[in-house]
């Protein structure tokens, strides 16, 4: 599973360094991704993505719906020797599988593929007005251990 995981992501990533169209889950049932999610990988073709998260690890994602029909992401991330909580609204679009959040940049979370119960492909967009694009490639596992 872990093979097929990776081709399928390295097939994404492809598409999207060609501006392909992003794939997306089709009858998205946005409660049934709810839960605790563990961060399995995560890829991105940008330096500055590299750079930026260089002994920072996203360990723990929990995703929660909210009646708005948005999304509450909240990460637990290791950085050094401390842990940080952080907590970002996922606002709802008319696409089901595509979210999107406006801070200091705009950023799009387009929900790739899921069978709810081991995987999520995520793929995340963050534009930001001074750079460039940064496109990155999540995938999300139910258990710490990816080959269950």
């Amino acid at each position: 599973m872990k093979a097929m995981l990776l081709v399928l992501g390295s097939v994404l990533l492809c598409m999207l360094q060609t501006q392909a169209a992003i794939p997306k889950q089709q009858n998205l049932n946005i409660r049934k991704v709810a839960g605790l999610w563990y961060t399995s990988t995560m890829a991105s073709v940008s330096h500055n993505f590299r750079n930026d998260n260089r002994g920072k690890k996203i360990w723990i994602n929990f995703l929660q719906p909210r009646r708005s029909g948005n999304l509450v992401l909240r990460t637990l991330t290791e950085k050094g020797s401390r842990c940080e909580e952080d907590a970002i609204v996922l606002e709802k679009t008319e696409d089901p599988a595509l979210f999107r959040i406006s801070n200091k940049r705009s950023s799009e979370f387009h929900l790739v593929k899921t069978n709810y119960r081991g995987y999520l492909i995520v793929y995340a967009r963050n534009i930001y007005p001074w750079q460039n694009e940064v496109p990155i490639l999540f995938l999300y596992g139910k258990c710490l251990n990816t080959e269950d």
